[in-house]
């Protein structure tokens, strides 16, 4: 070791030592106060505020999660509704088309067939949507289909209970009644004149 070394040394050991902590006898003779310490309850004011704001932050997460659900589900139904509506408006113009028909001719039978088309392109659409009608004439009477508006009475016993006549279609939508069909149903009454 060269002396320049022993020196560096030397004044490495002499600022360590000086920089060191003060022995536990000096730590005696410094008397350390701890005037209005108020630490619990401080930490016990922060725990509980800690809480209560990730509390207020999930509400609010949660108030936005369901505004973004009325709002998707809003622009979904106007969604669908363009769509239907897109659909409907080939079938409305067709409807303006016969209405301008000259009808000093007597087209009348071309008109029958021209509203006929356009009934059948109109069920078509509302059919391509899930919207089917209820087979009501002939069949036994439902109620959950079936909207019974008079008895009529019968002398024939299979017509018990069945639907006569379909006064208004009823219709569905994916299996779900929107409309039930207004009938009329048979009931079978015994003849006086049989007993």
């Amino acid at each position: 070791m060269t002396k320049h070394d022993k020196e560096n040394e030397q004044q490495f050991k002499e600022e360590k030592n000086s920089s060191e902590i003060p022995s536990s006898d000096s730590q005696e003779s410094e008397e350390i106060k701890f005037d209005n310490f108020d630490g619990p309850k401080e930490i016990e004011a922060t725990e509980t505020t800690v809480p209560l704001s990730k509390y207020q932050r999930l509400q609010a997460d949660f108030e936005n999660y369901k505004r973004r659900s009325r709002q998707e589900m809003t622009n979904m139904t106007c969604l669908g509704r363009e769509q239907v509506i897109e659909e409907l408006l080939g079938v409305v113009d067709n409807f303006s088309r016969a209405l301008k028909v000259d009808h000093s001719h007597s087209g009348v039978e071309e008109l029958k067939k021209g509203m006929e088309l356009i009934y059948r392109q109109f069920g078509e659409v509302l059919n391509k949507h899930g919207l089917e009608s209820i087979e009501a004439e002939g069949f036994p009477f439902d109620p959950e289909f079936h909207q019974a508006i008079m008895k009529i009475d019968t002398d024939d016993e299979d017509q018990d209970d069945m639907v006569l006549e379909d006064l208004q279609k009823g219709y569905t939508i994916n299996g779900k009644v929107i409309r039930p069909s207004m009938v009329k149903v048979g009931k079978y009454c015994k003849n006086e004149e049989e007993k």
